[in-house]
This record gives C-alpha cells, structure tokens and sequence, in this order.
C-alpha cells in the first residue's frame, strides 16, 4: 500500500491531477452569487452614478471602498451604505489594477452571469494549484518528491481556501499568490540552478503580484526564511539578490501612498506604518485566531460572524496549537531546514494578515508553508529510519498522535468539509442579509434595522435590491451594533433610545469604518435628512454606550420601515408605544 501512495505521490502529473481535485472539491461556488464587496463593484461598474462604496468614475478606483473625503463618505452615510458611527475620514483604498482588468473584462463579457466570474476564481485555483506544486518539487528535491506530493495534496485539500475562492471579489489574493509563487520558483531556479534569467525574472513578476493586490508583499515571507535557512553562501551573497524586492517594495509603498491608496481611521485594517505600536499589539491578538483557522477545521471568520467572546476562544485555541506544535516537534525544527523554512514562513505569512480583521479568506498563503511543515511532519513520523524522529519514546508517542490527527484533520475531514461550507456559507450570506419584498413603496421609505446580527451586512442593501432589480430604498438606517442584546425606550412621539449591553464597536466588523482612537464624545450629534443621532453617554473606553435617534417623523408613519432580528431571521417590528421599554436578546447567527 505505501509503494502504491509513494508512486502516486511522487507522479510527474500530480500537480495536474492535484489541481482539477481541488477544483473539483469547489465546484459548487460557480453558484454562489455575489456577495458583499461584489454588489459595489457591480454598481461602480454598470452603474457608476449608483453612489455605492466603489462608484468612483474611474476603473483603478475599483478597490476604493472610502477614499477619507467627507463629503463623499457623508453622502455614503446618508444613503445607507455606512452605519452612523462610520468616521467621515476614514479611508480604505487598495491599489490593484491587474485584478481590476480580470473584473472589468467580467462585466464586458457575462455582465450578469456571476457563475462565469466564479468560473474565472477557479481558473487561477487551478493555475495556483500547479505552481503551487511544481514549487514544492523544487523546494524539497528530486530526493524528496514524495514530501512535496504529499505538501502539495495537503495544500490542494486545504478547506482554508473556500472563503478565497468563492469570493469574485477576493480573485486579487489568488492571482497575487500565483505570481508570488511563480517569483518564488524563478528564484529558487536562479540561487540553485545558476538560471540567470530568475535574477531578472523573479523580481519582475514579484511586481506583478503587488500590482494584483498588496498580498504579494506576502512573497517576501517566504524569501527572507530562504534566505536565512536554505541558502548556504555567505551572508553578502544571500541579502545582494533581495535588494531589489526591497526596493520594489519602496516604489509601491511610496507610489500608492502619493495616490492616495492606503488605509486610515479604522480598526478593522490597521496600517503598520502609521500605527506600529497598535499593529503589534493586535498581532498578538489576531496571530493565534489565524492559526486556529490554518491548523483546525474551526474557521478565524468566526472571530467575525460571532459575539467577542467568541474570538476569545479561537485565541486560546490558537496558542494551544502553538505550544502544541512547538513542544513536540522541536527536534524536528532543530534538525530539518526545510522544516525551518516552512515554520518560519508560516508565521511570517501571518504577520501582514494581522493588520486585518481575522478571516480564513487570509490564509491562502500561510497555507503553502503550512501544508510544507505538515508534510515534514507526517513523513518523518512514518519513516521509522528518519533521522528527525525523537528518541525519547513518550515524545514518539506524542509525534506519532499529533501526527495521526493531522491526517484526519487535513486528508480526511478537510475533502469532506469543502462542498459542506461552500453550500453553508452561502445559506449563512442569505440569512445574514436582508430581504426585502417587491413592493414599489419601497423607493419612498427608509428601512430602519433595529438590531441584526452582522449590521456590516446590512449595509449592502440598497446595491443588492439594484442588483436584483427590486425597488430600492430611500434610505438604510442601522440603529444598534452587531449581536448585542439590546434596551429600547421610547421618550416620545419621534424618539427612541438605544441602549446595547457593552456598548457599540465591540465586535471587529462594527469597527470598519471608525477607530476606537478617535472616539465620540458625549454630546456628539450626527444629521441626516429623516434622523439625528446624539450620544448619551459612553463606556469606561470611549465607545458609545447609549444613544437617542430622534426621527423627522412620526415612528409609525408609513415613510420608515422597522424591521428587527428575531427566531435566526429578519422580521418586521413594530415601533414601541411612547413611554414603552423593551430589551431585545442578542442577534445570534449560532
């Protein structure tokens, strides 16, 4: 049976074979639809006038969710396509045009056929997948083919990648990756093989995969360990040929800053750069819930889709994992460099994912140090005469559980999970989102969502209802903050009180469009067209903790809509009566 899976693993078409597996495996996102982001990029593109988050007039603006205009992201807020305590300055602007091209050329051909794009996504898994292996034969040797066919199999399985793929807008992370990995190849080429054509090659298509999205910096995560562990000249001969990646990365960086691109004023992304002290600190935090995602079947997105303590427990999860890991296969750390190198790119694939809420959509790239590391682990656990097993026969024990449970987890229930979260992902998008029905009075009334579970979602509406040419509303209006339990008192005929226990921007994705570093004080007043929020008072933090909404109206005339979170779904509300109190339970998704 091992002569049988070592000749498979070890097949010169395995990466063809490993790529139309994987491919295969998430089939089943062809029919996903559109999701988030991709409603805006549809607006910004068929529609550039629609006022959506992308709708800018100019195409390389694609990717230009808030440019920190206050005039343009007022306007946002008094649509609806931003909640209330969205910050006027704050900016999310990523430069991507390779990718922008692949959107546009989607809208030019199948405008309104969201499979075809979803097609595309699994044309550059498939592309990815390829390079992926042919890296892995490369990197471990001819001597070792079996270890890089059975990294390849674990990367090609892992069920990490769903949120990557099945997301049209996430395409830029796998063609960032793609390149990435093509630069890694020319460039392993060139330090081994003498290939001079890899000292040019490399850099120039590691420009290209920053050109398709700022996670082909990630390439360099995987060069400095190569650097550090796989290359044996002296150490002037290792930096030379990093210098000019250095230095490409300086041009970006200081190109798409004098553009304009980069992101400020939210605690969602957070820029190393400008904030270092804050980036090191959430790392801390963030590293561990990304492991939890990259090592286990528990997803990192579950630190987003659910209350704070939540992410507390991926966190401890996550730094189990870790000492976990470390603990037992140290001697194999110590003694194999490819095990080094994987290790050390893992983690450093992770540390630019920091700088974003945590998300299984991330960890495409960790991914391929990952599923390197494991494969040295599983090989040296079943080959008896591997030199890297430990002595000691409790640790054996140890090396050999860990190592059975990483084969049920990877090559067993992973295959398995793909299709499962693809289908249920996209029952969790359709229950998270609101759905409206086709009533043409729709157009004259503002929707009044009085608590949701993910109200970032919520704020999609109006792009959706366009998208599905159904009557738009006049207005979205987001009243509490995501999952909490809620105190509502109303003082009279115009104004409601809301009182969320904990407060507002407790959970990472309320925080997308402010930071916690420039609070709103007690006092502070926001106008809109048919609403005024004022701040009542706030947390021992700075957060808003109680608020009143005073409506331009009546609550019960016909030009505002309430609807509320009750029973898993969106439901209509009826506006309390004047002098009434309620407290709603926490909107829960699980």
């Amino acid at each position: 049976m091992f002569s049988k899976i070592s000749f498979v693993l070890s097949y010169r078409r395995l990466p063809i074979i490993a790529a139309i597996l994987s491919v295969l495996l998430l089939i089943g996102t062809i029919w996903q639809g559109l999701r988030v982001d991709d409603y805006h990029h549809r607006a910004a593109i068929i529609d550039p006038d629609s006022g959506g988050y992308c709708a800018k007039g100019d195409p390389i603006h694609l990717f230009d969710f808030m440019d920190g205009e206050p005039q343009l992201t007022n306007k946002l807020i008094e649509k609806g396509h931003a909640p209330w305590w969205t910050d006027p300055e704050v900016k999310i602007s990523f430069f991507r045009p390779l990718s922008v091209l692949t959107h546009l050329l989607d809208y030019k051909l199948w405008p309104n056929h969201p499979e075809m794009m979803h097609a595309q996504n699994l044309l550059w898994l498939f592309a990815l997948v390829i390079a992926v292996g042919l890296f892995y034969r490369r990197l471990f040797g001819k001597g070792a083919l079996i270890a890089a066919g059975l990294a390849l199999i674990l990367f090609a399985l892992d069920d990490a990648h769903i949120e990557t793929v099945s997301w049209i807008a996430q395409r830029n992370a796998l063609i960032a990756m793609f390149l990435g990995v093509l630069s890694l190849i020319a460039y392993h080429k060139n330090r081994v093989e003498g290939w001079k054509l890899g000292a040019y090659l490399s850099p120039v298509l590691f420009s290209l995969a920053i050109l398709a999205g700022e996670a082909g910096i990630t390439t360099m995560a995987y060069l400095i360990p190569y650097t550090i562990f796989l290359d044996s000249r002296k150490w002037s001969e290792r930096i030379r040929p990093l210098l000019p990646f250095f230095i490409i990365i300086l041009i970006w960086r200081i190109g798409t800053t004098m553009a304009g691109f980069s992101v400020e004023n939210t605690d969602y992304y957070i820029n190393p750069s400008q904030q270092p002290l804050h980036f090191i600190l959430t790392a801390l935090f963030r590293l561990p819930i990304l492991i939890t995602g990259l090592f286990t079947p528990i997803s990192a997105s579950f630190a987003l889709y659910g209350p704070p303590e939540t992410s507390m427990r991926l966190l401890l999860l996550g730094c189990m994992v870790i000492i976990l890991l470390a603990a037992i296969f140290w001697p194999l750390l110590q003694k194999d460099k490819n095990a080094r190198f994987f290790a050390a790119a893992t983690i450093l694939a992770l540390v630019p994912c920091c700088a974003v809420g945590p998300s299984n959509r991330l960890l495409i790239w960790s991914s391929l140090g990952a599923m390197g590391f494991l494969s040295c682990i599983l090989i040296s656990s079943f080959n008896r005469e591997s030199i890297y097993r430990p002595t000691s026969r409790s640790l054996r024990f140890l090396w050999g559980a860990v190592s059975i449970l990483i084969v049920i987890v990877h090559l067993l229930i992973a295959p398995v999970l793909r299709p499962i979260l693809v289908n249920s992902s996209k029952e969790l998008r359709q229950k998270v989102y609101v759905s409206l029905p086709n009533d043409p009075s729709l157009k004259d009334q503002s929707i009044i969502i009085v608590n949701g579970p993910l109200v970032f979602a919520a704020s999609h509406l109006q792009v959706m209802q366009a998208a599905e040419n159904l009557p738009v509303p006049k207005h979205t209006r987001i009243l509490s903050p995501s999952f909490a339990s809620i105190e509502l008192n109303r003082i009279d005929d115009y104004t409601l009180i809301l009182h969320p226990d904990g407060g507002y921007l407790k959970v990472i994705l309320d925080a997308l469009v402010c930071s916690r570093y420039k609070p709103l004080p007690v006092g502070h007043r926001i106008e809109l067209s048919d609403l005024k929020i004022e701040v009542l008072s706030i947390t021992s933090d700075g957060r808003p903790e109680r608020i009143a909404c005073q409506f331009g109206v009546p609550l019960e005339d016909n030009s505002l809509r309430w609807i509320f979170w009750q029973d898993g779904r969106y439901k209509s509300w009826t506006p309390l009566k004047v002098g009434q109190k309620v407290k709603l339970p926490p909107a829960l998704l699980f």
